[in-house]
């Protein structure tokens, strides 16, 4: 249990489309034009394996996610893709249903590069410092009997349990069902072509009332 003297605030239960929407419109740079960007040499990240299977794809995820990785969690989205707001969150967001491929490839950048935000109401949203995501898995397994505009995937329904802190001390809690459709694709590793999995679609089902 936090003491008092901690003095964080905690945004129970944030959707996570509203965590993301936050983020997509970050401020034009941490740098001004008049500041010097200094290189500094770094070790090359290594890259993540190929998700060969569906519960690859959602390891990774969770964990680019959670060492804030933006190369590696797009890597896994499908040419395609699309997000789906949950409808009770359609009306404060104010962005229509859903988002394709760009804009959430924007949201991610943003997010997991520090970059302040805007929330929906027009307060600053300040820069992700750390997320603690755990996505555990419903029903008996992945399935392709799956909604008809949602048809060529397999899909699986996950339970999401996930802790943001932000660079002020804040920590937003998000709690709430997200389904998950992916579809087969081809991906070359070490000039042998496998067989991998994309994610297709995104579909936030709301947060758990408490």
């Amino acid at each position: 249990m936090l003491s008092q003297s901690t003095k964080l605030h905690r945004n129970l239960l944030l959707p996570i489309a509203l965590l993301a929407f936050s983020l997509l419109f970050g401020g034009c740079g941490i740098f001004s034009p008049d500041d010097t960007v200094i290189d500094t040499p770094t070790e090359p990240d290594i890259p993540f394996d190929p998700a060969e299977t569906e519960d690859q794809l959602i390891e990774l995820l969770v964990k680019s996610w959670n060492e804030l990785n933006d190369v590696e969690y797009v890597r896994l989205l499908d040419e395609g893709f699309v997000f789906y707001f949950a409808p009770q969150e359609v009306d404060d967001i104010g962005q229509g249903a859903s988002w394709d491929r760009a804009r959430d490839v924007q949201s991610a950048d943003n997010m997991f590069n520090s970059q302040p935000g805007t929330r929906p109401n027009g307060d600053p949203q300040e820069p992700v410092q750390t997320i603690a995501l755990e996505l555990i898995a419903q029903g008996s397994g992945w399935t392709s009997q799956v909604p008809d505009e949602f048809a060529g995937t397999v899909g699986r329904t996950f339970e999401v349990e996930m802790s943001v802190t932000y660079t002020n001390g804040d920590i937003s809690e998000v709690s709430g069902l997200q389904e998950f459709y992916l579809v087969p694709a081809e991906e070359v590793v070490d000039d042998i072509t496998v067989q991998v999995w994309r994610l297709k679609f995104w579909r936030d089902l709301g947060r758990d009332e408490v």
